[in-house]
């Protein structure tokens, strides 16, 4: 079995892609796997390399109402495809979050079996920065501030930026010059893999609902989030939850109401510092 896929993006959504790749290669041991993203998304390919399960890249050309372009078609029947996967496919139904964890979703979307492995996985291949133990990465505006309903009041980002300096800790934002500018934070302008590898290599990282968190869990970084009900009739946030055992997650409550405060005392009480 030789297949291309699967989403072209976002950047989120290409790291849970990863348990796309387990369900095709536990479906087909021998098959070759191209992950293919969109040209929007090709900055996050180098988080990719030497992933066990991935055979081979791609960029499409197309993107949403865009896709497949003429080209994209053709380099698929050149490559000889078994399976070529819709990079715009649609979910399985409009409410699939009351069903499905996201993991979950991405294989149905497919035609794949969910396995019962559903953590993101991506291969630290960089070497981490040295002299960062100190450090806190931040992530907390979904889509570079366009989303400002996911994520706590702009004050209060500031006063967690405060206090974990107050703490003797540096607060470093990842999106640097793309994201809303914190005054008590560093923002760098970083590609997606130095942001990645200073992750990484952190003490803590704190998110909202962004790449980062999917970016994070992927590594089994140290994380704490916050989740709240982003969609309609939506019972519970657990189906955006990226999967980490070293995550502590606030659940089902709206960002704008999270607070610095609730974030240091569960920084306090899990020793997520210590």
């Amino acid at each position: 079995m030789k297949a291309i896929g699967f989403l072209g993006g976002q950047f989120g959504d290409l790291v849970i892609m990863t348990v796309c790749c387990r369900a095709f290669k536990r479906a087909y041991p021998d098959g070759h796997l191209t992950f293919a993203v969109a040209a929007k998304y090709r900055d996050i390919l180098p988080l990719f390399f030497n992933h066990p399960l991935i055979d081979d890249f791609h960029v499409w050309e197309g993107y949403d109402t865009a896709w497949p372009t003429a080209a994209d078609k053709e380099y698929t029947q050149w490559r000889g495809y078994d399976m070529v996967c819709n990079a715009t496919a649609q979910h399985t139904r409009p409410d699939w979050y009351n069903h499905h964890h996201y993991a979950e979703e991405a294989c149905l979307r497919f035609g794949l079996s969910p396995p019962v492995d559903l953590s993101y996985e991506l291969a630290p291949w960089t070497k981490p920065f040295k002299d960062c133990r100190r450090v806190v990465t931040l992530s907390l505006f979904p889509s570079g501030g366009q989303q400002m309903h996911k994520t706590m009041p702009v004050a209060e980002c500031e006063k967690l930026c405060m206090a974990l300096k107050s703490k003797g800790y540096t607060p470093i934002q990842l999106g640097g010059r793309l994201e809303v500018k914190l005054e008590n934070a560093i923002a760098p302008d970083l590609s997606i893999l130095e942001a990645a590898t200073l992750m990484r290599s952190s003490r803590l990282h704190i998110t909202a609902d962004t790449a980062f968190s999917s970016v994070a869990a992927a590594y089994k970084h140290p994380t704490l989030g916050f989740y709240g009900l982003g969609y309609p009739n939506m019972t519970t946030c657990i189906s955006h939850l990226p999967p980490n055992v070293n995550a502590t997650y606030i659940k089902d409550r709206d960002p704008k109401t999270v607070t610095a405060e609730d974030l240091l005392s569960l920084i306090e009480t899990k020793g997520l510092l210590s």
